[in-house]
């Protein structure tokens, strides 16, 4: 639990001036100091640095896609990281890790699903730093660098 990286994406001005306030509220649960933001152009990345507590933790990207989240978490886990995805309308109530690390005790991957239905949602994604989650997500970029207009969460189905 103590090797786990948070990860958002966030583009365009219209959601990144959010941030802030997103932050905070990360803060607040003392994860901030944990959350990578994967920002996909040059206005996120600049809201992020200028307001993040750790602007080092501000990852500047150039195009907004699923395969780039993929790619940053299959990153995080071969550093040896678990890694945490939010989608970044995903707001806090409560400090989420304890929930998710319950669940993932007995799995490597623990997924969302929709509000109401059963259909799985990757807006929260926990991969636990672990050789079978690695595995998994390098098959899916592969898979996902041959059906690129694939929806991302019809492809980790």
């Amino acid at each position: 639990p103590n090797r786990m990286v948070l990860l958002a994406m966030v583009f365009g001005t219209r959601i990144a001036r959010f941030m802030p306030g997103y932050m905070a509220r990360a803060e607040g649960f003392n994860l901030l100091r944990k959350f990578i933001f994967s920002c996909q152009d040059k206005a996120s990345y600049s809201i992020c640095s200028e307001n993040h507590k750790y602007p080092d933790l501000c990852v500047q990207g150039t195009i907004a896609s699923a395969y780039s989240k993929y790619t940053a978490m299959t990153a995080i886990l071969h550093a040896g990281f678990g890694v945490l995805y939010l989608d970044f309308d995903v707001i806090f109530m409560q400090d989420p890790l304890p929930y998710i690390f319950k669940r993932a005790e007995e799995a490597e991957i623990v997924i969302s699903r929709d509000f109401g239905s059963r259909c799985i949602n990757t807006g929260v994604t926990y991969l636990k730093a672990h050789p079978d989650s690695v595995d998994f997500m390098e098959r899916l970029l592969i898979w996902l660098w041959h059906h690129p207009y694939e929806f991302c969460q019809k492809a980790f189905a």
